[in-house]
C-alpha cells in the first residue's frame, strides 16, 4: 500500500544509445557513438514511445544514416502519428464546441500544450485530448458529449455512475467518427492532487496554437509541469514506464520557471490517505 510521502519504483525501460540521446535531446548534448547503436531492438522502443519524430532529428543533426528499413519505419512511424493527432485535434476542435455551447468551462491538459512548445508538432503526438471541468459540471458533459456520439467503452464502465466521480479522476470517450475526449475532474494521482481543482487550474490557463493552427484553452505550462510529473508515478499503475512523459518533464522545465509547479504542488495541500479517493 502506498503510504504518506512514499514514492513509487519507477519502471523505467531499458534504452539503448540512440534511445537514450533522442530522450535528452536539446537537453544533454553528449555524444553518440552510432556504433552503439542496436537498430532492430531500438526501433520498437522509439516508435512504441512515440519518439521517433525526435529521433529522426536527432539522426538528421548528428549525420547518421540509418538503415534503410529503420528508415522506412522511423517515417512510418512518424505519419501515423501526424495523422491521429491531426486527425484527434480536428475532431476534439469540433465537438467541445458543444460544452461552449451549453456553458460547461474546460480547460484542455498535457498533449496540445506541450505540443506547441516542442520544435515540431508532431515531436509529441497524442492519440486523444485530455480536458478538465469542475466536479460540479462533469455529469453535464458527459451527457453533452453523449448527445454528440461520445460513449465509454464497455470494457472501462463501472457498476454505477455516481463512482465516475467518488473512485475515479476521468473518463475515457470516444465517438464513431474517431473522436477521443478524456473527461478529469480531478488530476491523477488522486492521491496527491486532491485539492488542485479547476478554478486553479482555469486560472492560470492560456489559449495555445494546435495543429491545423486554431486554438484551443491549456493550463499552463508549470501546470502541465506538474501534471506531467504526477503522470510520471501514476501512469496506469507503471510509474516511469512512458518515456513520453519524461520528455515532457524535460521539455516543460525548460519552458517554465519549475518553482511555479513546486508552488502548485504545495497548494495541493494534505496527501494522506485520508483524502485519497475512497476506492
Amino acid at each position: 500500500m502506498m503510504r504518506m510521502y512514499s514514492l513509487p519504483d519507477l519502471r523505467i525501460p531499458c534504452m539503448g544509445a540512440l534511445t537514450r540521446a533522442t530522450l535528452l535531446y536539446d537537453y544533454d548534448q553528449a555524444p553518440l557513438d552510432h556504433t552503439a547503436i542496436n537498430w532492430d531492438l531500438e526501433i520498437d522502443v522509439l516508435a512504441s514511445q512515440r519518439l521517433a519524430g525526435v529521433a529522426q532529428r536527432v539522426l538528421r543533426d548528428r549525420g547518421i544514416d540509418p538503415p534503410p528499413h529503420i528508415e522506412d519505419q522511423l517515417r512510418n512511424a512518424n505519419f501515423y502519428w501526424s495523422q491521429v493527432t491531426l486527425a484527434v485535434t480536428a475532431m476534439a476542435l469540433h465537438d467541445l464546441r458543444s460544452l461552449t455551447d451549453h456553458r460547461i468551462p474546460f480547460v484542455v491538459t498535457k498533449g496540445p500544450g506541450i505540443a506547441s512548445i516542442a520544435k515540431r508538432f508532431i515531436e509529441r503526438p497524442y492519440a486523444d485530448i485530455d480536458i478538465m471541468v469542475d466536479d460540479n459540471d462533469f455529469s453535464r458533459a458527459r451527457a453533452t458529449l453523449a448527445t454528440i456520439g461520445y460513449v465509454e467503452e464497455d470494457k472501462d464502465m463501472v457498476p454505477r455512475p455516481s463512482l465516475d466521480v467518488t473512485c475515479r479522476e476521468a473518463v475515457n470517450l470516444h465517438s464513431p467518427s474517431g473522436g477521443s475526449i478524456d473527461i478529469h475532474h480531478r488530476i491523477p494521482p488522486w492521491y496527491w492532487a486532491t485539492k488542485i481543482g479547476f478554478g486553479d487550474l482555469m486560472s492560470g490557463s492560456l489559449h495555445v496554437t494546435v495543429a491545423g493552427g486554431a486554438t484551443l484553452p491549456c493550463v499552463s505550462f508549470a501546470d502541465n509541469l506538474l501534471i506531467s510529473a504526477l503522470h510520471i508515478i501514476s501512469d496506469k499503475n507503471k510509474p516511469g514506464a512512458t518515456l513520453m512523459a519524461w520528455r515532457d518533464f524535460l521539455m516543460l522545465a525548460h519552458a517554465t520557471d519549475p518553482g511555479e509547479a513546486l508552488v502548485r504542488a504545495a497548494l495541493g495541500g494534505d496527501v494522506g490517505a485520508g483524502n485519497a479517493a475512497p476506492c
